[in-house]
């Protein structure tokens, strides 16, 4: 940005984006785009509720920005203009783009070698162009992959010795070089725009109490981006780098094991780096695995050994950035603008017993088990946590003391007091690159892979065991009866489950106490651990969040101390285990790093499959690093970028024959596309449409006519429209809506997909809603939903059979103490007839068994769900 700090600026822009011209200079952004946001300075401009402001880094050279919500929510879309690959043949060294798209479909469809040899032999019987397709076999394939791979840095593989007992054992390692690998994102012109380089302070005006309040959200929004772009030279540009490394099984039986490393740039927004294109998370290394054998299996000596070799495979990787890390690097990018770029390690993501060997401390049964301070192993569930942060300063200055003694037990005293190895830590070569804090908080293995699964789940299921059969009946039956939802697991046999993957764990805990409030919550200790278990689902949904504010970080710091509380409580002894401690790490993390989607293992986990996959059917079993890796090229990539470009290029040319375009507010159609109706953050769409009738024939229907939700449904319909003429009114009945809403998480619009539908997948499925009724938001199931024509006017409306907040006085205390929300339905002859726009959201609901007509509220379906019901109830 182009500006000096004498300059002021007063504008408002509450129409539209503008562009600001001061004197004769546009502002521009370092990338050379024009500036969209508004800037203001010193002034009496009021904000408006919701405003976002926006404080950049002193070295950005950038002033505050003001943004409305929507300018805000505008400002995460890419505006850039597509820009076509340098190559007009972006298939290249593939002959043609069929050959390129048939590789990539085969790979996508894990297809062995024969079934590829076979599917080539069909298409090429079937061919009438022969240029158009080349392949005659799989080598011809392999052959073009192998070339494709090369596009981008290539692996090259290092032998590693290291001394045992004063043998030398030698390793081999690959890896790219890691400078070359960042300078393959920087050259692309299309990716780099989409680079954020500058640390900034993101800032909600709320009005109600004249404040703003910080938001945490992207990397650059922490403390710690902030606080190493202090430490480096003003005209510096951090290239932030998170890395990953794990143990995976490649094959089907696991007896081939690989140890992949990868990595992203956190200079990326989050929907590329976490996603499957270029510019997400790839596999830059490979481990040796270093093999147990009877004859070392667990001497101290050994382990120590495992740690040296990989500390220094590693090295490997890291060494081409090791010196740019100190000094910078001057990079022509690809937007044409140089920068001077400092590589550093701004995120390590992994799992406990990875983080032990990444900080070199002594893990599981250490006196000081926790990588990132220096807790006792006595205090592991105490909170708060008051004990010292571990840096790499002190460790080097522990470990050269320790090295300084006479006394081979006197330098083991002082490494085992600070829980440490006498291994020297290679991420100590990488500047401003401490492992210590660059360590982070792991969701997936924390909570739902850990604290549930090995601890709580495991006291529930035991408690349940003990309260008979017919209480695991209970559980297993209410289960059961959860009402189906997008993207969330249902669980048939809820107490069997046993092992399962990370995303499972977690809808098993959000459901847990619900579940079993019937039967555990009826003695003390059951309610004990359900009030636990209650507490750890609040702040794990509350983990989850892409999107915190001060108020939510202070929240969650009180729900970890009523988690810890209650912990203690059900279980005297206390649960004295690293990752009970680890929680209390969890909103420093946010704070200093932003969301937890910024360094959880699961978006690097999922790769894991791909890889096996890849092993299994299309390597030869040798070379496995080279071969498992190449399937990663950056063709895709750049045919999509020509497909942006000639798109652009269409729509630029039809626009300047037909200027003339209709918003998406005057679309009206029926059919098998939807009926849209839009609001600015609040949108619903009709579908699955049945036949239209007239009301008589809709209500003499056959699944109509017995059902006293039904009864007077023409004056409940008059009441919302008051129009009806007579039997000359049409229905006609949706049985899916799509309900589009704004996200009181971050503000973004998100979708439910609402059935209301008698046979879905051959059960009947009426989901429930959040409604806004004129005595107020209230939860309904959905009876149906239709479109009533009058005369030339179709409304949309949808007949609800509404809640109540239950009145069970037996139940009222044990409600409160788990926190459940408990709500019972109306007779169904009280349905009611509402404007389909009143659906704020979709709900889950769960029936109680024992007390037919009562339901639990499933309030931790998701982040937005949670808060919205925490403001409302």
């Amino acid at each position: 940005m182009i500006c000096t700090p004498q300059t002021t600026f007063k504008l408002s822009n509450r129409i539209g984006l503008l562009t600001i011209e001061v004197g004769s200079t546009f502002l521009k952004s370092d990338s050379g785009a024009t500036n969209r946001f508004l800037l203001t300075g010193s002034g009496d401009q009021t904000p408006d509720n919701g405003d976002i402001k926006i404080e950049y880094h002193p070295h950005s050279g950038k002033g505050t920005h003001i943004l409305s919500s929507d300018e805000y929510r505008e400002s995460f879309r890419d505006h850039s203009e597509p820009t076509p690959p340098d190559d007009d043949r972006p298939w290249l060294p593939f002959s043609s783009q069929e050959d390129f798209e048939f590789t990539e479909f085969v790979h996508d469809a894990a297809l062995n070698q024969k079934q590829i040899n076979r599917l080539i032999k069909l298409i090429r019987t079937c061919q009438k162009e022969p240029n158009k397709f080349t392949f005659r076999n799989f080598k011809d394939m392999r052959a073009s992959l192998d070339n494709a791979s090369k596009l981008l840095t290539p692996f090259k593989r290092h032998e590693v010795t290291c001394d045992f007992e004063g043998d030398g054992l030698t390793y081999e390692t690959q890896c790219r070089p890691l400078w070359d690998w960042i300078l393959d994102h920087l050259v692309d012109p299309d990716l780099v725009r989409q680079f954020e380089w500058d640390a900034r302070k993101v800032f909600r005006y709320n009005k109600e109490k004249d404040t703003y309040v910080q938001l945490y959200t992207e990397p650059w929004t922490g403390k710690r981006f902030w606080d190493v772009q202090s430490n480096l030279p003003a005209d510096a540009k951090m290239l932030c780098l998170e890395l990953y490394a794990d143990k995976t099984k490649l094959s089907l039986f696991g007896t081939q094991k690989g140890y992949p490393v990868m990595a992203r740039i956190l200079n990326l927004p989050v929907g590329i780096r976490n996603g499957d294109g270029f510019g997400g998370a790839r596999v830059v290394g490979w481990l040796p695995v270093v093999e147990d054998d009877a004859k070392n299996k667990g001497r101290p000596g050994w382990v120590d050994f495992k740690r040296v070799v990989w500390h220094a495979s590693f090295y490997k990787l890291l060494e081409s950035i090791s010196e740019i890390s100190e000094i910078g690097h001057w990079v022509r990018c690809g937007d044409g603008v140089e920068r001077h770029v400092f590589p550093l390690i701004l995120i390590l993501s992994a799992d406990y017993e990875e983080q032990s060997v990444m900080a070199l401390i002594r893990g599981v049964g250490s006196l000081y088990p926790c990588p990132r301070c220096l807790v006792a192993d006595v205090d592991l569930d105490s909170f708060p946590n008051r004990s010292r942060a571990r840096t790499a300063q002190q460790t080097k200055a522990t470990i050269e003391e320790a090295r300084e003694q006479d006394l081979v037990g006197e330098s083991e005293e002082i490494l085992k007091n600070c829980g440490l190895r006498d291994i020297d830590n290679i991420f100590w070569k990488i500047k401003n690159s401490d492992p210590h804090d660059t360590l982070s908080f792991d969701r997936l293995h924390t909570f739902p892979g850990g604290l549930f699964r090995h601890h709580l789940w495991v006291h529930a299921k035991t408690h349940a065991q003990e309260l008979g059969r017919a209480a695991c009946t209970t559980i297993d039956d209410m289960a059961n009866t959860m009402p189906r939802w997008r993207d969330f697991n249902h669980f048939s046999a809820y107490l069997s489950v046993d092992f399962t993957d990370g995303s499972k764990w977690e809808d098993m805990s959000k459901i847990c106490v619900p579940v079993m409030r019937s039967t555990l919550g009826e003695d003390a200790s059951g309610r004990r651990l359900l009030s636990c278990i209650r507490a750890y689902v609040e702040l794990d949904v509350l983990s989850s969040l892409n999107l915190h504010t001060d108020t939510t970080i202070k929240y969650g710091r009180k729900m970890e101390e009523k988690f810890f509380k209650l912990a203690h409580a059900y279980n005297k002894g206390g649960w004295k285990f690293p990752k009970m401690h680890l929680t209390t790490h969890l909103f420093d993390d946010i704070e200093s790093k932003g969301a937890t989607r910024n360094y959880t293992s699961k978006t690097f986990k999922k790769l894991h499959g791909p890889l096996g996959e890849t092993y299994e059917r299309r390597t030869n079993f040798k070379d496995i690093a080279n071969q498992v890796s190449n399937y990663y090229t950056t063709c895709r990539h750049n045919i999509d970028r020509l497909d942006a470009f000639h798109e652009k290029a269409r729509r630029d040319a039809a626009d300047a024959v037909d200027p003339t375009t209709t918003s998406r507010d005057q679309i009206s159609c029926v059919g098998e596309s939807y009926q849209i109706s839009s609001g600015t953050n609040h949108s619903t769409a009709l579908g699955s449409k049945l036949e239209t009738k007239t009301i008589d024939a809709f209500l003499e229907s056959e699944t109509k006519k017995d059902d006293l939700a039904f009864n007077a449904l023409r004056s409940r319909i008059t009441q919302v429209i008051r129009a009806l003429s007579g039997q000359s009114d049409l229905i006609t009945e949706y049985m899916f809506v799509k309900v589009g809403y704004e996200s009181i998480v971050n503000w973004e619009i998100k979708t439910d997909y609402l059935r209301c539908n008698p046979k879905f997948h051959g059960k009947s499925r009426y989901d429930f809603v959040i409604v806004d009724l004129p005595r107020g938001r209230v939860f309904a199931q959905l009876a149906c939903i239709f479109v009533c024509r009058v005369g030339r006017h179709d409304y949309r409306l949808a007949l609800i059979q509404a809640l109540d907040k239950s009145t069970r006085q037996n139940a009222k205390a044990v409600d409160k103490e788990l926190s459940i929300l408990r709500w019972h339905i109306r007779a169904r002859s009280r349905c009611e007839v509402i404007p389909l726009d009143s659906i704020v959201r979709g709900a889950v609901l769960l029936e109680d068994i024992k007390n037919r007509g009562d339901y639990f509220v499933i309030d931790t379906l998701d982040g937005d769900m949670f808060l919205r019901l925490k403001q409302k109830f």
